[in-house]
């Protein structure tokens, strides 16, 4: 059995539609996080070697995401006088600057964990624990992702409308309603082939037995009395 599998019966989590809301406009991140959490304390049990794999790879995360935002900031920065909406640039920017904000002190709480062991993490993982289960505390290591995401959006529209801002509107929307139409197909595609369907338990717990082509089945020799 993995030590991903529970044992015991499972409490009863209190759901939260703002939470729940939170995550929705965290492009759904936290789910991840949560569940990577939850892996690392099932049935109150915490294993040394997946909390330092754990704790290594939110650091190398932390560190890529710091360098993408800060790169991303600068850009922003750099194409400000030739914007046609500043409000887009300045959003951008300030949810970079958020991100690496709350980035830093991730990476400084997780530096301190790097290394330790199961009981370390046992008690980092029961202290965030709460009614709500760890949802609280995988929102907040989503941000830094969900900024940088929500910043590349913001600017991205940005460089939309300074490439096409000069074009007249009805031949804009002509080029316009193709390409949502091509970036909604190709979205959805992504979103499906990411989120597969999850097999129930019975289909997972049902066995597979492959047919047997008629041409390999041999007649069986009969004899007469």
């Amino acid at each position: 059995m993995s030590s991903t599998h529970s044992i015991l019966e499972a409490l009863e989590r209190r759901r939260s539609l703002i939470l729940a809301a939170i995550s929705k406009v965290l492009f759904d991140i936290p789910n991840g996080h949560r569940q990577r959490l939850e892996n690392l304390w099932v049935d109150q049990l915490n294993y040394a070697s997946a909390w330092r794999k754990h704790v290594s790879g939110r650091i190398e995360d932390l560190k890529l995401y710091m360098t993408w935002m800060f790169g991303l900031a600068i850009i922003n920065i750099l194409t400000l006088p030739y914007v046609y909406y500043t409000g887009l640039n300045k959003s951008s920017m300030m949810l970079c600057i958020l991100g690496l904000c709350i980035a830093c002190v991730l990476l400084h709480e997780q530096r301190q964990l790097d290394g330790t062991g199961a009981s370390t993490g046992a008690v980092y993982l029961d202290a965030r624990n709460t009614s709500y289960g760890l949802q609280p505390t995988a929102i907040v290591h989503s941000l830094p992702q969900a900024a940088f995401v929500w910043a590349s959006l913001l600017f991205t529209i940005q460089g939309f409308c300074l490439t096409f801002g000069d074009i007249p509107g009805t031949i804009l929307w002509r080029i316009m309603i193709p390409v949502a139409v091509a970036m909604s197909v190709a979205s959805f595609g992504i979103w499906v082939a990411l989120h597969p369907r999850e097999k129930s338990c019975e289909e997972e717990a049902m066995p597979t037995t492959p047919q047997t082509p008629l041409t390999d089945v041999k007649e069986l020799p009969t004899s007469i009395v």
